[in-house]
This record gives C-alpha cells, structure tokens and sequence, in this order.
C-alpha cells in the first residue's frame, strides 16, 4: 500500500510467512492471507505485495500462462507486486533450514540463474512507473568462503546480474534493484563489511569484469553497479549488530550505495547486568530463552561485554556457554541481541525486551523524505514462536504489525 503522505512509498508484508515451495501453494497464500490482510488494513486502497518464491515456484510462475493469469488477479483484486524477497531458494518452512538458507550462494550459476528469473517475473509484475527490488542473500555465509578466487566469482555473477537488471530498463523503462541483505556471521555482516565489499572488490573487480564482458567504458559499468546493486537494509539485522541507523544511512551515503529496500523486523535484546546481578536472576532470564530455541532456523546472538563482542552461531549455543560460566563463578555483565524475529508489537517478550527503538529511530530519520520507497515487514517466525505469543491468527497478527508501522511512520491515526 502507498503510505500515506509518502507519494512514492510502499509499505507491504513478505509473503515468505507462507509455507510453500510451489507457486500454486504460494498463490493459495496470497488467496487466503494477502487478500483478508488487505481488506483490514487498506480496503479501498491497492495493496501492495512482497513476493517470495522458491526456486521450483518461481520456474512454475516463470511459464507464460501461469504469469499472465496472476497478473489479471492482481489487476482484479487491487494487488500490485513491487518487491521480492530473493534469499531463500528452496522451501523455506523446512524443518531444518538454518544455514542452508545461505546455498546457492552468490559463487554458484543457480543463484544468479534464479535471481535473474525473479527480475524477469518482477518486471513483468511492477506497474508503470514504480521501481521494483529484490533482496538476496549477502553474498554467502562467512564460513563457506575459503579464499579469494570464490569472492571474485560472487562479484563476477553479482555484476552479471546488474547486467541484467540494466537490459531489462532498456527494453522495458523498468528500474530495478538488488540489495544484498547483511546478517549476522553471513559473509556481509555489518554496514562496514557491506561498504567494504564493494569498494574492494564489486567497484573493482566488478567494474573491470564488466566492462570486458560488455566492451562498455569503466565509468558505464561503475554507474550499471551503483544502479542496479545496493543494500537490503533489515532492521533486525543491523540492531544485533549494535549499529546506528544514523551512522549506516551517513555511511552509505558516502560510499554511494543505495538502500534498495528496508525490511522492518525486530530482534530480542537482553541485558544481564545491574538489573540481574545473581546467578538465579540470569538464569530466570535464560530458562525464558529456552523457549526460542527451535530446530528451523539460525538465530545468531552477537553478545557485547567489556571485552568486546563475542558472536554465537544459535541460540542454544549461547545458552550452552553463559550456563558454562555462570557454573565456572563468571558474572560479567552483558547484552545479548537475538536474531529471533518477534511481531513488531510487541514492546517486550516476558523478561526479554526487543529492538523496536532501532526501528523507531529508522523512521525518525525517513520521516522527511522519500529516500527509502520500499518498506516491507518481515516476521517470518510466526510457526516457531512460543505457544504465549501465538495467540492469534497470522491474519489479525500481520494487520496488527501493518497498522504499528503505520502509526510510528505518519502517527496515531493508525495506532
């Protein structure tokens, strides 16, 4: 949906809180969610979608008929497409997906195979005049990456699809972009790391590799990357990580790359200090915790403590060493942040408070402009959340975080 008193912004849901690997799956999502979703938050208003596809549903969706008749539908229920969630590759409600969620990564052809499909499907989505995104995996996970030659071979395939996003534009007028999503302990974890990457090797690497694949002068190929590459900025992602919006958007600006589109989540932040100084007092928080553990996916902590940051590849291995060293006598005081997604409104979880400042302070900085035109919410936890906070439908649970955001972005109408 346009938010009100932003012209040329959007604000919508990922559909990836759907379980489906096919496109008939996904669109009996669209059917029986999206559609009751928009009827609550913006009956009379177009409705717009963030899309998420699986490799299999997005070869399904790909087929001429099959993207034809979808885009009747949305044009008959006042649904527009103008974003799409382009991380997970294969079915995403698995029951074990973790860092699988990383593979392909952006060093193998099947990623840029399907990613490029995904544009070609948006483009044929995305009203006139709208520019459309896509957000994808940062690169890889930190641990698949042994040397140079596979980070060349990820910005080789990052600038083909630049290349892509480019031809489409010129046979279409349709601009889209691709942001490169950081997370936690994934090869592009923080603004710096995402700054780095592509001043040391998308800006130069890229440049020079794209130039020689199309004949184009450097300075074309630069302003193809600068175009068509930038940054999925995910609000829980960057608050575990302890980063400033003010300090990202200053950063990126500098470096001049572009923020494709804000996922707006929120992450469980603790911190065992003045407030819990005992051993029983850490532990009443810890056995809240225990909750969240679950088999599906990664929920990386990143801890802060005087001697710095310690990063936890999941939760129960966080558990695991803070119940060590409470053991050991060790009672140094800490903050955990939690890559756990909890609905957007919820102030706290129990003993265990969120990340919504974060997010709050993100709008501050937007409220002015349009700089950022594509939100999209993305708390894809709902099946794995503790019993206590499921305790209404997916249905009144997305409204609800739609009319949240609204009401922090243009006040208490929505509220």
């Amino acid at each position: 949906m346009k938010i009100p008193g932003r012209a040329a912004s959007h604000l919508t849901y990922c559909t990836n809180m759907h379980a489906g690997e096919t496109w008939e799956q996904m669109f009996r999502g669209i059917r029986g969610f999206t559609l009751p979703i928009r009827a609550r938050v913006c009956p009379d208003e177009s409705f717009g979608v963030g899309l998420w596809l699986s490799d299999r549903a997005s070869r399904e969706l790909y087929d001429g008929r099959q993207l034809r008749e979808f885009r009747a539908f949305c044009e008959d229920r006042g649904l527009y497409v103008f974003t799409l969630n382009g991380f997970p590759f294969g079915n995403f409600h698995s029951r074990v997906v973790k860092e699988d969620v990383y593979r392909p990564d952006w060093r193998q052809a099947a990623r840029l195979h399907y990613t490029n499909r995904l544009a070609d499907i948006l483009s044929a989505l995305l009203p006139a005049g709208m520019e459309g995104s896509i957000s994808t995996v940062p690169g890889s996970f930190k641990e698949f990456i042994s040397d140079d030659g596979e980070i060349g071979r990820m910005v080789e395939n990052l600038a083909l699809h630049a290349l892509h996003l480019a031809r489409i534009r010129d046979t279409t007028g349709k601009l889209i972009h691709l942001g490169l999503e950081p997370e936690p302990l994934a090869f592009v974890e923080t603004c710096d790391e995402l700054i780095a990457f592509f001043h040391q090797h998308v800006f130069t690497h890229g440049l020079r590799f794209l130039a020689q694949q199309t004949g184009w002068a450097e300075h074309r190929a630069l302003d193809c990357l600068r175009t068509h590459l930038g940054m999925c900025y995910d609000t829980c992602h960057q608050a575990i990580q302890y980063e400033e919006p003010w300090e990202i958007f200053h950063k990126l600006a500098r470096a001049g790359i572009r923020i494709s589109k804000l996922q707006v989540s929120s992450a469980m932040k603790l911190e065992l200090a003045d407030g819990l100084p005992t051993a029983d007092g850490c532990e009443t928080v810890l056995t809240q915790l225990d909750r969240f553990v679950e088999p599906t996916y990664l929920h990386q902590v990143v801890e802060r403590r005087p001697g710095g940051i310690r990063r936890h590849k999941d939760l129960d291995r966080a558990l695991t060493a803070i119940r060590s060293e409470l053991a050991q006598g060790v009672r140094a005081a800490r903050e955990w942040r939690v890559h756990f997604h909890l609905p957007l409104f919820l102030p706290r979880a129990g003993l265990i408070g969120t990340t919504r400042d974060h997010i709050e302070e993100v709008f501050a900085h937007i409220e002015d402009g349009d700089s950022i035109q594509h939100l999209e919410i993305e708390t894809y936890t709902w099946d794995v959340l503790p019993p206590t906070y499921k305790d209404m439908d997916l249905i009144e649970g997305v409204a609800r975080e739609m009319e949240w955001v609204l009401g922090a972005l243009v006040g208490h109408a929505y509220a």
